[in-house]
């Protein structure tokens, strides 16, 4: 990548490289702004800003040196694409779909950009055209395997000629990443078929191809939810932030238990922005600390961190949030969050939080059935997965226990079977007036990134309830290892 620069360029870039390893990011942006007004054609200097950028998610700065970039160099197509990916995050898929259609009419289109198209498609619930992008994915590439796991929502009817074509690949595939996008793939068509035995043994076999791409250990997660109860175990009162503009609500809860149906139902008020899966308050967080705290891990920093700490990890939070605070309340739907609602309380403490629960079963097996990225890294092995949910449950029962009136929570099964009560009930607690479109949620046209992005399209329905019992016998070991929460929670909601 270097051969074509100067000595000088070469060695500004590697020097920014070796800041940005050190977790420098300031000095390696000035380094490379500097570079790049002495040599604005210098396609390495803005191919490492924009992934310098994008990791800061710095998006509007990342926009505007990606389209200056485009304006002198119109095929340098890293800028085209960190545009497309850019205009992704802020929300803005229509110009993104724009911005990326001349490269898709290039004599030599990359499969890939096929599959970004189709991915922008479903995200804004396009269903039937992203399944054509994805298939013309495919079609330049065979190999392409995330195209095949992308597009098994938008497969409605999962034909013989479907099935076929990603067994044949799964025969050749060598690779676990690759393997289990074409096993969960195949499990959802046979799923959507209603061959849940066949559905089951494909996501076994994507299930542990996944797990063994990951470095994980139950133990470890587990010892990690005791010790935040154990750290944050008293109520502190904190002081609300002075430069609020709107209200954060911070929906969370396990995967798969509702967060992104409650978000879709909030955003489709006209005082709520939707946020989606924010990292901002890890980003915060590690922007706020000391450096002699932001070396120790959580939550055991939490233990040394004073009133001064909270009060900047708030102000960071809402620095960094400002591009969604255009409407009085914006969401921040990161499930795991849970784990930090102890820093969010003090952080943030003008703050909503909601969590979403879901039966044990349903829940787990929601997972299980589900190709995540990396970070979900328990739900792979249903013994782990079973584990893990208790630990969730415990810290959950404290958290509630801890703050009894500042937690609303919103159980899935409530919602789906009484859905303008509990939807009137959810607004009123958050102190925002009845709307009648959070009724019609699934008609809220606003760009879903998360793995429910074909579900919340959708008027709500009882279907997923007890869903996992179609495969029962299968699941019994994880329902054996939960059969306690399993009583509590069923007769504490009449199921």
């Amino acid at each position: 990548m270097l051969a074509s620069l100067s000595a000088e360029e070469s060695a500004t870039i590697a020097t920014a490289q070796l800041a940005w390893r050190r977790g420098q990011t300031d000095i390696a942006q000035q380094q490379l702004k500097t570079l790049l007004q002495q040599a604005p054609y210098c396609q390495p200097a803005y191919e490492m800003m924009f992934a310098l950028l994008g990791s800061a998610r710095q998006y509007p700065a990342l926009l505007t040196l990606a389209e200056h970039a485009n304006s002198l160099m119109p095929q340098f197509i890293a800028a085209t694409l960190a545009k497309v990916n850019c205009l992704r995050a802020l929300q803005q898929h229509e110009r993104a779909i724009a911005a990326l259609a001349p490269l898709l009419k290039t004599d030599a289109p990359k499969a890939d950009w096929f599959m970004l198209k189709g991915l922008l498609l479903k995200e804004i619930g396009q269903f039937s055209m992203a399944l054509v992008s994805f298939n013309q994915a495919l079609s330049f590439d065979e190999k392409l395997y995330e195209a095949y796991w992308l597009r098994a929502d938008t497969l409605n009817k999962p034909s013989k000629v479907d099935i076929n074509q990603m067994q044949q690949q799964l025969e050749h595939c060598t690779d676990d990443r690759g393997y289990a996008q074409l096993c969960y793939a195949l499990a959802r068509a046979f799923e959507k078929n209603q061959d849940f035995s066949e559905s089951f043994s494909f996501l076994t076999r994507g299930a542990n191809a996944k797990r063994r791409t990951l470095r994980f250990n139950i133990e470890t997660d587990v010892a990690e939810h005791q010790h935040i109860a154990r750290v944050f175990n008293k109520t502190i009162t904190s002081t609300a932030n002075s430069r609020q503009i709107s209200t954060p609500v911070f929906i969370c809860g396990l995967p798969r238990s509702g967060t992104t149906l409650v978000e879709q139902i909030l955003s489709s008020h006209p005082d709520v922005s939707a946020g989606d899966e924010l990292f901002e308050l890890a980003q915060a967080t590690a922007d706020s600390l000391p450096a002699q705290l932001n070396q120790i891990k959580f939550p055991l920093w939490a233990e040394h961190a004073d009133t001064a700490v909270y009060q900047t990890i708030g102000q960071r939070y809402l620095q960094l949030t400002e591009r969604l605070q255009k409407t009085p309340y914006f969401t921040d739907k990161m499930p795991l969050n849970y784990k930090a609602i102890g820093v969010i309380r003090q952080a943030l403490p003008q703050a909503k939080i909601v969590y979403c629960q879901r039966h044990p079963m349903d829940t787990v097996f929601s997972c299980y059935k589900q190709l995540f990225a990396d970070g979900i890294a328990f739900s792979y092995q249903l013994d782990e997965l079973a584990s893990y949910y208790r630990s969730h449950h415990n810290l959950m029962q404290h958290w509630l226990a801890l703050y009894p009136n500042d937690i609303i929570v919103v159980t899935y099964e409530q919602l789906v079977r009484h859905q303008e009560r509990e939807t009137r009930e959810l607004l009123c607690h958050l102190g925002l007036s009845w709307d009648p479109s959070c009724l019609q949620f699934h008609k809220n046209s606003r760009a879903v990134y998360t793995v429910s992005s074909t579900q919340v399209r959708k008027p709500l329905y009882s279907q997923s309830i007890g869903y996992w019992q179609h495969y029962a016998e299968q699941l019994q070991p994880a329902a054996t290892q939960l059969q306690d929460l399993i009583d509590i929670y069923e007769q504490s909601y009449a199921l």
